[in-house]
């Protein structure tokens, strides 16, 4: 596959002693007695799948949906065989699970009844009962005694909020909390009900382009990748190739990219992360979010260099918030997600650029990021959006491919 042009930073500059420490750790872990790699387990599986949710390496769920419908498909026997729990047209792009029995989704609806579901028992999904009107919603994740939150933009008969749904009763219903920055939520993390963390920003898009695409019935998933009105995602490899953009006013072309803290459970914000800069200098915005404690976090986040090339970094702080550096960055890649499973051991996962869309992109530290390795074997034509990581180091990750299709990968 292709490779991403890697740019060196600070934290590669190692000394020798502890390059062959990092060697031999990598050596331990890839050359035991059975070493995981990264392979298809269920190809073609549906048009869009993006949530990723495995209590054990048997049983999971991944979400998304198809040309017949919506998608809530769960295996019991590590994905040679699937079930579909869903029905009706609401694309569900995130699925999270506290255990085999208790699990949430929600995803993209509009006046099309309630995206957001629930089970308690594994098998009989059933829709929440908070009614909403407008749901887009890319993230969620479970905190364990019935509580779920869920990350994005969310219209209710009653309130409109970016921000996040939480739900304290395994998602029968939900509080609507707002965050206080004036840009589109889309990623969160949060290491206990209180204390958390939400992205939010935006590419350079104006209104009317914006208006435009809507009123073709596609929309914008990042600046990488265009859902459109027949539920397909394609490559997006410059927003010019959306449109001649005759019309844009450049104080709009902006990329934004905030990040925001709350210690009180959504009750009041703080901000630790702004940045907005024009399209034309170049910039970032966000899109996966992992915070394994309150002080030690990880941010993928993708963008443009003034010369217009597609950049993605990750980015670290270890005093929650207060300071970043950058760990990894890349020339003509995209990264959509980064999950630490602990404050060692994670993947980053997105895309490199290709003539057909993208080859994977999978990433993988061992040291809390000090190194992140290309991990996707012998893998080619996916896009990796999404990626869960099991206790005893397997993962699971669902995929875009350039056919109209999405696949589910392991890593075992």
């Amino acid at each position: 596959t292709n490779q991403p042009t890697h740019i060196t930073t600070n934290n590669e500059m190692v000394s020798k002693a502890s390059t062959t420490v990092v060697l031999l750790v990598t050596l331990l872990f890839c050359c035991g007695a059975h070493a995981k790699e990264w392979k298809v387990i269920a190809p073609s599986l549906g048009s869009i799948l993006m949530g990723v949710s495995f209590t054990d390496p048997q049983t999971g769920y991944v979400s998304g949906s198809s040309s017949q419908g919506s998608l809530l498909l769960q295996t019991t026997n590590g994905g040679a065989n699937w079930t579909n729990h869903a029905s009706g047209s609401a694309m569900f792009m995130t699925v999270s699970s506290e255990s085999t029995k208790v699990s949430a989704a929600a995803g993209m609806s509009l006046l099309n009844g309630n995206v957001d579901h629930y089970t308690q028992d594994g098998e009989n999904w059933f829709a929440s009962e908070q009614r909403m009107i407008f749901t887009a919603c890319l993230d969620s994740e479970s905190l364990g005694n019935g509580v779920f939150h869920f990350y994005g933009q969310f219209t209710s008969p009653t309130k409109k909020c970016d921000g996040m749904a939480v739900s304290t009763n395994g998602g029968r219903n939900s509080t609507l909390v707002s965050y206080s920055a004036r840009t589109s939520v889309r990623y969160g993390s949060f290491v206990s009900p209180q204390v958390g963390y939400i992205a939010g920003g935006s590419w350079p898009e104006t209104t009317a382009s914006s208006k435009r695409l809507r009123g073709q019935g596609a929309r914008l998933l990042s600046a990488r990748l265009l859902l459109d009105q027949s539920g397909v995602v394609h490559a997006v490899h410059a927003l010019d190739d959306l449109e001649e953009r005759t019309d844009i006013d450049p104080a709009w072309e902006l990329w934004k990219n905030v990040i925001q803290k709350t210690t009180d459970g959504g009750a009041t914000w703080t901000t630790v992360v702004n940045e907005t800069s024009v399209a034309g200098l170049g910039g970032y915005y966000p899109n996966g979010l992992s915070f394994v404690d309150e002080n030690n976090g990880w941010s993928a986040q993708e963008g443009n260099a003034a010369s217009g090339e597609m950049h993605a970094r990750i980015q670290h702080t270890s005093d929650g918030g207060l300071t970043w550096d950058t760990q990894y960055n890349c020339v003509d890649c995209s990264l959509f997600r980064v999950v630490m499973a602990d404050a060692k051991f994670g993947f980053a996962v997105g895309g490199i650029r290709a003539s057909y869309g993208f080859d994977p992109l999978i990433l993988n530290t061992q040291d809390g990021g000090e190194t992140w390795n290309v991990d996707d074997g012998e893998l080619t034509k996916l896009y990796v959006n999404n990626v869960a990581i099991l206790s005893n180091g397997d993962a699971y990750a669902t995929a875009f491919t350039p056919y109209q299709t999405s696949s589910v990968l392991a890593f075992n």
